[in-house]
């Protein structure tokens, strides 16, 4: 039996719900035009509604004295972005910075040497993955003031006078006295496997960054979080360091949640957007190295 398409049952399109309209479309530039005539000619769906959205909220959070911790992985560092980063922490939009192993190691090397990021798989078949004396030498030796891996590297970076140190986001943060702090899993970066790594003093400034964490924690309620790029290590981190905060303060509870990554993965979507608490969220899908200028572009021409 065919079905009498006649009595179809419709509606004009002046009465449907549309997402999308001709104020919404992207337009084209000139080569004359500015930075802000390029974040205005985007087209204001999808992922560039949502940056604009996020950018607006972290704003909001710093017109009104709210905290925002931003957590990052290696690849935000090796990918050339830390200045970005910096310049987002000396106008106020960084509150607390939180490394996986990989991300303080790419900092500390470009702060001290000016070049990071090894051919892995070349390294790797001739056993001489990691095995640079320099970095081994100098990071584990760092790590014996008391103050967590995070300050100690930025004031490790300071006393060997980094010949490019403005680059660094630890010696930035240590200068600018934010909180900056480095998590990571014994074995798990290069510098564990060279005979200067103390398990046991790695393991305790280790700890004192997770303290420090737990402590700046309730101060995001009403603020944010922002991981970058770090898969599981940080969303780990940062599920126990907020189950602890809570435990012990209450708090917090509702706070802006956001998420940076290529492929965004379980543990990172589910550890820093879905379970953690109430507030607006962003899952921002798309290569670092792209997104993270156009983001700071946006939030500089936000008005």
């Amino acid at each position: 039996m065919k079905p009498d398409l006649d009595k179809l049952k419709r509606i004009s399109i002046k009465d449907r719900i549309n997402k999308v309209s001709i104020s919404h479309l992207s337009h084209t530039i000139n080569k004359e035009d500015t930075v802000g005539d390029f974040i205005n000619s985007l087209p204001d769906i999808l992922q560039v509604r949502e940056l604009k959205n996020l950018a607006r909220e972290l704003l909001k959070i710093k017109h009104t004295d709210g905290k925002i911790l931003w957590m990052m992985g290696g690849h935000v560092v090796k990918c050339g972005l830390s200045p970005i980063i910096i310049d987002l922490m000396k106008k106020g939009l960084v509150n607390f910075v939180a490394m996986n192993g990989g991300a303080s190691i790419h900092d500390f090397e470009l702060a001290l040497f000016g070049e990071t990021s090894e051919n892995v798989k070349e390294g790797l078949d001739k056993g001489m993955f990691g095995v640079v004396k320099e970095t081994g030498i100098l990071m584990n030796s760092a790590l014996s003031e008391g103050c967590g891996i995070g300050k100690s590297l930025g004031m490790k970076i300071e006393k060997e006078s980094g010949k490019f140190r403005d680059i660094s986001i630890l010696w930035n943060a240590y200068n600018l006295d934010i909180p900056v702090t480095v998590h990571t899993a014994i074995g798990a970066d290069i510098i564990h496997q060279h005979p200067e790594m103390d398990g046991k003093v790695f393991g305790e400034e280790s700890l004192n960054d997770f303290k420090k964490m737990i402590g700046f924690l309730p101060s995001i309620d009403k603020g944010a979080v922002i991981n970058l790029g770090s898969a599981v290590i940080l969303p780990e981190v940062f599920l126990k360091a907020l189950n602890a905060s809570r435990n012990l303060e209450k708090m917090p509870r509702e706070f802006i949640r956001a998420n940076f990554d290529m492929l965004p993965s379980y543990r990172e979507i589910k550890n820093v957007v879905e379970r953690t608490g109430t507030g607006k969220k962003f899952i921002i899908v798309g290569r670092h190295e792209i997104l993270i200028p156009l983001f700071s572009a946006i939030i500089k021409c936000m008005k």
